[in-house]
């Protein structure tokens, strides 16, 4: 994997891409790669604020990767951004993998999910950074979609939708790109908020998957981890009598 991305070989997948948007297959193979490709390559290097790692995790980290291989991903978020919208339940399941991969990472990358390519597109163009962050909105980034699929009826697509925003919402907050960086500083769990997952969150409590179930339940222990506001937001939305359901069973 390394030797290949050291090779150069991501943007040429990712012209290939471009220039079929109508082939299914293509994109099948083309999201199996990319999800390929990142798995992995950041588990354990992004700080988390809460005392897990996520279900089953074992908090390891991963070997260190190079500059040589990094991956930019501001070359991959207008290719991941068309295969979010995607109707196929496979090119959405490796999708949402890629992105749960990526937001595994540094909080660069989960920044830059988290506003769209036309945000971080305005600060390299003439504008002032201030304007560029006055501009910059979540509504206009992934995660409102990933909230959408937390409940697509295809428990392979909910899955790693629910991972994404789980690592978005355990990532610290205090982990911030250098001051050069094009992101506003954030709490990454209030965007997620903003974007209304919690209610999504407490229907996902009582999912007949079970590790669809597990999931849901960590990435609201680390919301519950938070501001006094935020803990409301769990209580909230009724979460807790079918949380104490599942622990009475």
């Amino acid at each position: 994997r390394d030797v290949i991305l050291a090779a150069g070989a991501l943007n040429p997948i990712l012209r290939c891409l471009e220039a079929n948007p109508e082939s299914v297959t293509l994109h099948r193979n083309g999201a199996w790669c990319l999800s390929s490709l990142v798995e992995g390559r950041y588990s354990g290097s992004n700080s988390s604020s809460s005392n897990n790692d996520g279900p089953g995790g074992s908090g390891s980290s991963s070997k260190k990767y190079s500059p040589l291989n990094e991956i930019n991903i501001i070359n991959l978020l207008p290719t991941l951004k068309r295969m979010l919208h995607m109707e196929d339940a496979e090119v959405l399941t490796y999708t949402c993998w890629t992105l749960s991969h990526l937001c595994d990472g540094p909080s660069a990358h989960i920044a830059a999910v988290i506003y769209s390519e036309a945000a971080i597109a305005s600060f390299k163009s003439s504008k002032t950074k201030a304007l560029g962050i006055h501009a910059m909105s979540p509504e206009a980034g992934l995660v409102p979609r990933l909230v959408e699929l937390l409940v697509h009826p295809c428990p392979k697509v909910a899955k790693p939708a629910l991972r994404t925003i789980g690592n978005i919402v355990c990532a610290e907050c205090s982990d911030q790109q250098s001051q050069d960086s094009p992101f506003p500083i954030v709490d990454y769990t209030e965007i997620i908020l903003e974007c209304e997952a919690v209610p999504q969150l407490r229907q996902l409590v009582e999912h007949q998957n079970r590790e669809i179930q597990k999931e849901a339940c960590w990435t609201l222990s680390n919301i519950a981890a938070g501001t006094t506001s935020q803990i409301q937001s769990v209580i909230d939305s009724g979460a807790i009598p079918p949380l104490v359901e599942l622990v009475n069973n």
